[in-house]
């Protein structure tokens, strides 16, 4: 019996004790480098003594503050290095911890279609061709240093991959071209080019209204 009260205080005073004293604070992020407009999880892994916690995920974010025990999903419009505050507190005092998440901007991209005038080049807006007439894409990208890909009608396994600023010579089948551009960080932009692709109706069937196909100009009827 004596043994079992020793047992029992000994693991009272061992609860106590670890419920005791000023918590740790600590979290873990699914990322921490992301491109603008993206989002990231936060979960919060303090020590179990924990009873508040407060969140500053810095100026920009969305939210840009909480209070709870997890924050759940925290997006980030603007680039930049957000730093993210997480303090936990209980009656016996409180412990603060920090991270960073850095983001890092969307390149620009645009894309047009273009032709020469007088050796001069020119952008022109959404165009009509016919059939098995070419079509002179263009592509450009800020800032440059990434990769840029052309998708005939999104279409992923179709990519084709040119150099930034280079001009894409088509025979389209497709009439609407995705071009994308992608920075260093793997962060992207895309913009659309439409490209109206109609059949070419210069070619006519003639069918003569009557004719002999014996040349004997007796029972010649079309049917």
């Amino acid at each position: 019996m004596k043994v079992f009260i020793i047992l029992f205080l000994t693991f009272v005073n061992t609860m106590v004790w670890s419920q005791s004293g000023v918590p740790t604070a600590d979290f873990s992020l699914s990322e921490s480098n992301i491109c603008s407009g993206e989002c990231i999880e936060i979960l919060n892994t303090s020590t179990s003594n924990s009873q508040t916690w407060i969140w500053d995920f810095g100026t920009g974010a969305n939210p840009s503050s909480y209070q709870g025990q997890n924050p759940g999903l925290v997006c980030f419009s603007n680039p930049g290095t957000y730093t993210i505050t997480l303090t936990a507190s209980n009656a016996f005092g409180s412990n603060s911890t920090s991270q960073t998440v850095t983001v890092t901007a969307n390149p620009s991209v645009n894309g047009t279609i273009s032709d020469t005038l007088g050796g001069v080049y020119v952008e022109i807006p959404d165009t009509t061709i016919y059939m098995y007439q070419n079509a002179y894409l263009w592509g450009s990208g800020i800032p440059s240093g990434g990769t840029m890909a052309w998708y005939p009608s999104g279409v992923e396994s179709n990519q084709i991959q040119v150099a930034n600023g280079d001009s894409l010579t088509v025979n389209p089948f497709y009439t609407t071209y995705y071009v994308v551009a992608y920075n260093l960080n793997g962060c992207f932009s895309y913009d659309t080019v439409l490209v109206n692709v109609r059949f070419n109706d210069s070619i006519r069937v003639a069918v003569p209204n009557s004719f002999s196909p014996n040349n004997d100009g007796k029972n010649d009827f079309l049917r």
